[in-house]
């Protein structure tokens, strides 16, 4: 977890902070293996014992002031309470010391909640497929595609969907591959009246990746752009929404998002997608309009990203996703940082999904360790940091579900058949930093990361930008 403030010394109070012109705030990599000085966490096993304020719900950590039954905690420095096991575990020598009375930044595994090492399963992943597009857009596609398959570990599942004015589902575990296609009503909205699960079971939509990839690298040979006629044969149809028909984006990612949540889905009051479960990558290839702006909040509240390219002789598709699915990733993630009482947070940028009831706590379906999220700070009315004050205190804190290979769990090791197991491990990282102060604005021009003050900068500009964007295009 990589923290990087963009003054690396804080300033002392709102009018320093006014007359420097510096943003004020920090980039967070929360799922960096590391710290910005390259130094990893701490790790455990005991993630369910690590005590929390009865006040602010901060975390204990090596920043707290520790006493035979209490604790006080560095954020809004209220007096806990210890239970007799805890204070019996801070009482240890310090060769037995748990891991936040060594670092304060750890990692720990939390037990019992969702994915358990014992609760076994594997990483899904389906490409859904344009057709009604060009076939050198479809031949780079394909490659992209196959080089996806080399990326993915053993045990992954995958599945294919295509869509235009049907939706293709794929079935690629018997020795011919077999599409069954869904027709978008050319009547309706775009919603299609059959569910998927309905047209083709999910055990047999998503295929093992070690054991299916020849079958997998044929079914993509055969998919082909939409014909002709039966682009002519939608418009004859209905000409006022014959665009809509022959590209069912819409129709098929609703359809899929449900496809998907029914067997893997979660619960709470966020966007579909969201609660799904479900993380969207976009790649587009195209040198026309596209309304990027409206699709981007799909990727961005997702988790996902979005990738533009002009054409398709000079993208980098095929080897943009082989890096992107190398990478290890975390998924149903919670984001929170905490502040010290003098100080707040006042925005908060990045590709996640705010809680709908908890301030400052987000929401990522999935990132990688080098998804980073920025947050601009503030003063509270009337507050600084004086010398005799304690330092301010920063408190991220992580909650992620990873995947662990635990490799081969067949007992014959000669059966090309075995699939490779993976268990999910849900963990909490939480890092505590603590910061030094000044008064003298050169400590703070002398001190500044101009990467992460860019950021800040580059997000706080943006509204501004899209409404002076619409004025002129309105007029």
């Amino acid at each position: 977890m990589a923290a990087r403030p963009s003054l690396f010394y804080f300033p002392s109070d709102a009018a320093l902070l006014d007359s420097s012109g510096l943003p004020w705030g920090v980039a967070v990599t929360p799922f960096s293996p590391t710290d910005e000085r390259g130094s990893p966490p701490v790790t455990g096993e005991e993630g369910h014992l690590l005590p929390r304020c009865t006040s602010c719900f901060g975390y204990f950590s090596t920043h707290c002031s520790l006493h035979r039954w209490s604790w006080t905690c560095p954020i809004c420095s209220e007096d806990n309470d210890l239970s007799a096991d805890a204070a019996a575990r801070y009482a240890r020598d310090g060769s037995h010391d748990p891991p936040e009375l060594r670092s304060a930044f750890v990692d720990l595994l939390l037990p019992g909640e969702e994915g358990d090492a014992v609760a076994m399963t594997t990483p899904v992943y389906v490409a859904a497929i344009d057709l009604s597009s060009s076939e050198e857009f479809l031949e780079l596609v394909k490659s992209a595609l196959l080089a996806a398959l080399e990326a993915l570990s053993p045990g992954s599942l995958f599945g294919i969907l295509t869509f235009s004015s049907k939706i293709g589902l794929y079935d690629v575990q018997g020795p011919i591959p077999i599409v069954k296609n869904v027709f978008i009503p050319p009547d309706t909205d775009g919603t299609i009246l059959v569910d998927l699960k309905d047209v083709m079971p999910f055990q047999s939509f998503l295929a093992p990746v070690d054991t299916c990839k020849d079958s997998i690298a044929r079914a993509l040979e055969t998919i082909k752009p939409m014909s002709s006629w039966e682009m002519a044969t939608t418009a004859s149809e209905v000409q006022d929404h014959a665009l809509h028909h022959t590209r069912g984006f819409g129709a098929a990612l609703d359809a899929l998002v449900n496809y998907l949540s029914v067997e893997y889905g979660t619960t709470f009051e966020l966007g579909i997608a969201v609660q799904a479960g479900v993380c969207v990558d976009l790649f587009a290839i195209t040198n026309e309009y596209t309304d990027l702006t409206s699709l981007k909040v799909l990727s961005v509240e997702s988790g996902g990203s979005l990738f533009l390219y002009s054409n398709p002789d000079e993208s980098t598709l095929p080897q943009d996703i082989y890096k992107m699915l190398s990478r290890p990733y975390a998924f149903g993630c919670v984001l929170r940082l905490r502040t010290s009482s003098e100080f707040k947070i006042a925005d908060s940028y990045g590709h996640f999904f705010p809680d709908p009831q908890y301030a400052h706590v987000q929401h990522i379906n999935c990132c990688d360790s080098f998804a980073s999220y920025t947050y601009d700070f503030e003063f509270e009315k009337d507050s600084q940091f004086s010398r005799k004050s304690r330092p301010p205190i920063l408190q991220i804190a992580f909650k992620y579900t990873t995947i662990v290979h635990h490799g081969d769990t067949s007992d014959d090791v000669s059966n090309s058949g075995s699939r490779s197991r993976f268990s999910l491990q849900r963990r909490l990282r939480v890092r505590t930093i603590q910061y030094n102060t000044t008064a003298n604005i050169w400590d703070l021009y002398d001190f500044v990361d101009p990467d992460v003050v860019l950021t800040i900068l580059v997000h706080q500009v943006q509204p501004f930008f899209h409404m002076q964007f619409c004025y002129t295009s309105f007029w």
